[in-house]
């Protein structure tokens, strides 16, 4: 890493680009990173179980995710 990045941009990068390191499943199973990921478009509810779904209902109104 040539420049210092933010921790969050860390995490995004860790999220995005590492789908089967176990650091990065874990935090795609966390509602804040669920939600900024389908906030940005890399993810959609479709990848979420229904009871992932029901508990990301408590934080954020689904209907303001983008929709294609």
């Amino acid at each position: 890493m040539s420049q210092p990045m933010h921790i969050s941009e860390v995490i995004h990068q860790l999220v995005l680009n590492n789908p089967d390191d176990p650091w990065a499943k874990l935090l795609r199973g966390c509602p804040f990173i669920q939600i900024a990921l389908l906030k940005e478009g890399y993810m959609t509810l479709d990848e979420l179980s229904p009871e992932e779904i029901e508990r990301l209902k408590n934080h954020i109104d689904l209907e303001d995710l983008p929709h294609d």
